[in-house]
């Protein structure tokens, strides 16, 4: 292998497409990849189900040995441990694939939780069992956790169900 120049080399990983899984570890979970702007990890579904490509997840504080390398959906004392947003089509319970960390994302799982809109700039925060992000503090303001997903695109009050939606993705 050449030298390292600080940049991120394709060859590092066995799987470089954010969209692969597998049912064994062939990256090394808990990896973190970059590709330009945007972040990622390679990560086991303990979840107990699929989860879907937009779907936000997190880790648990159970897991505090291998915290960074197994996601759930979010348990009321995981909230704060948002991991990120799932990059697969259908990432299997207890397969492996990647999470975007960091960077901007087109399609992050959102909802008008409550008949609380969401605008531009909102920071949003994850939901007790869920796989979707709900308005956590309006613009401005500080938000509910550090690791969280930051609107860019509103979201009517009067929208029913989870709907993608353009966010910026902090959970590194």
């Amino acid at each position: 292998m050449a030298q390292n120049d600080g940049q991120i080399r394709k060859d590092m990983f066995a799987k470089p497409t954010l969209t692969f899984t597998s049912t064994v570890d062939k990256n090394g979970v808990g990896a973190i990849m970059w590709k330009q702007q945007n972040a990622y990890r390679w990560v086991q579904n303990k979840h107990g189900s699929a989860l879907t490509v937009g779907q936000v997840c997190f880790h648990a504080d159970g897991d505090a040995a291998n915290f960074f390398e197994k996601v759930y959906d979010g348990a009321t004392g995981d909230l704060s441990f948002m991991a990120g947003v799932v990059q697969a089509a259908s990432l299997a319970a207890d397969s492996y694939g990647w999470i975007q960390i960091y960077g901007y994302y087109a399609s992050i799982s959102m909802y008008a939780s409550g008949g609380t809109a969401i605008a531009v700039g909102d920071s949003l925060k994850g939901v007790n069992a869920k796989t979707y992000v709900v308005n956590g503090a309006a613009t401005g303001t500080a938000p509910v956790h550090v690791r969280r997903i930051i609107a860019l695109e509103a979201l009517a009050s009067s929208v029913t169900v989870a709907t993608a939606k353009k966010g910026i993705i902090a959970c590194l």
